[in-house]
This record gives structure tokens, sequence and C-alpha cells, in this order.
């Protein structure tokens, strides 16, 4: 394959090789490397290199994108790159890359999900802990924020009742009431020791 020209993208930092049929990317490395210039003949080996490291800055731009509009957990970039049919050579390498420079970190994902799910959407622990699991996180971090965001979700839970308390009380009253309380706040994943805790201190 021979290169018809180069340039140099400066936003980018990247070259730009252009063939016949193919404008790829290539890095200063693999620049240096390749000894680029106008007018080479590329063989196999080192067109599949060039071509290799053009499908990786694409996909480590899908990657970027696919994070930039919120947290990510790292296997939530994984699926997503999965199902954008990359390979896992490429995937492992983007990750890596993407841990290293601080993008993505379980650990920071955890605490940024336990705070907006129970200060904003006050949901239980258990929902929490639920999704976190789908979302591929760690049980030890998983474990160590929801003891810290215990007394919250009392709080969170007695939040709930309150709201719905004055229209149930013109229904219910007695085993009744509490059965109410008891089903409302099951059903949105709340243990029995804090609905116990939240009947006692309203009924």
């Amino acid at each position: 394959m021979e290169i018809k020209d180069i340039s140099f993208d400066e936003k980018k930092g990247l070259f730009i090789v252009e063939f016949d049929k193919n404008t790829l990317n290539a890095s200063y490395n693999l620049y240096n490397e390749l000894n680029l210039s106008k007018g080479k003949v590329l063989d196999e080996d080192e067109f599949n290199k060039l071509r290799d490291f053009n499908d990786y800055n694409l996909n480590f731009s899908k990657a970027l994108n696919f994070i930039s509009y919120r947290i990510r957990s790292k296997r939530e970039v994984y699926d997503k790159l999965r199902k954008e049919n990359v390979s896992k050579n490429h995937i492992d390498k983007i990750i890596s890359k993407l841990e290293e420079d601080g993008y993505i970190d379980d650990y920071r994902f955890a605490k940024a999900f336990f705070e907006s799910k129970t200060e904003i959407n006050k949901w239980s622990n258990r929902r929490i802990e639920y999704e976190l699991i789908n979302k591929g996180i760690d049980k030890n971090i998983i474990d160590e924020f929801s003891l810290n965001f215990k007394e919250l979700e009392f709080e969170n839970a007695m939040d709930l009742v309150e709201k719905k308390l004055p229209q149930w009380e013109n229904k219910f009253e007695g085993f009744k009431l509490k059965n109410k309380i008891y089903t409302f706040l099951s059903s949105k994943g709340f243990d029995y020791s804090i609905i116990e805790k939240v009947i006692g201190e309203l009924i």
C-alpha cells in the first residue's frame, strides 16, 4: 500500500496517513517506528500495524464519548465496547488506559451512585446494592458504602412514609395501617429492620 500523502492534525496530536482508498491515523511512536513518508510502500505487516492503531484509536474515542455523559463502571464500559464488536485485546487496553488516566474508577463510581440514589431518588440500600452488583462493582466496595449510608436509608424510609401517612390514616388504622407501611417499604427494597424502626417511630 503506497502512502499518497501525510499531514499532522495538531488538535488530535496524530498523523493523517492517506492511501488511495483509506485514510488512517498514526501516533508519533508509530510514525517513527514505521518510518512513514509520502510515497513509501507499506508491506502487509506494516499496514496492519497502522490499521490496528487506527481501529484502537477509534474505539478509544467511542469509550471516551460513552463516559462523557455520566460516570460509568468498568463493567459498563466493557459491555458497551463488546456491543460495538470491539476486540477483547482492544477492550482490555482501552479499559487499562482509562483506569490509568482516572476516567473510570469503580470505587468513585459506587460512592457517586450511592449518593445520587439515596439523596435524590431515596432508594433503599438493597436496591442500590442490586444495581451495583449488576454493574460489576466489587462486593467489598458495595458493603463499605452500604454501611456508610445506613442512617440515611432510615431517613429516606421515614420521609417516604411521612408523605403517604396522612392519606393512609384516613383509610387504615392499627394492624392494617402497619401492614400498609410494611408492604409499601418492602416493595421499595427496604429490609425488615428498617421497616420495623419506621413503624415504631410513626405508629
